[in-house]
């Protein structure tokens, strides 16, 4: 039997779970640094809140998961000779 579209999705990841892995190391380093918020620069998660696409379903599940947690995250945007982007969580 073919595998199935849906199933090569579920296969090939990245998962919401992957993701929340990766952005919790984040928070942990800053949380241990005695920091409230993190930027996460790194990507793909710096362009997640970026502009008026929608989300994927894997990082629109990672953002619910974290904000579910009591975590803010939204879009940091900062223009000067370059652009600064990342996604900030707080707590």
């Amino acid at each position: 039997m073919i595998l199935t579209a849906a199933q090569a999705r579920e296969i090939s990841g990245p998962s919401a779970e992957d993701y929340l892995a990766t952005i919790e190391q984040h928070i942990r380093k800053a949380a241990e640094d005695k920091k409230r918020e993190v930027l996460i620069r790194d990507e793909p998660f710096a362009h997640w809140l970026y502009g008026s696409n929608e989300l994927a379903a894997e990082p629109r599940k990672a953002i619910d998961a974290l904000k579910a947690a009591g975590y803010a995250v939204d879009l940091f945007y900062q223009e000067s000779q370059f652009v600064d982007m990342a996604l900030r969580v707080k707590w």
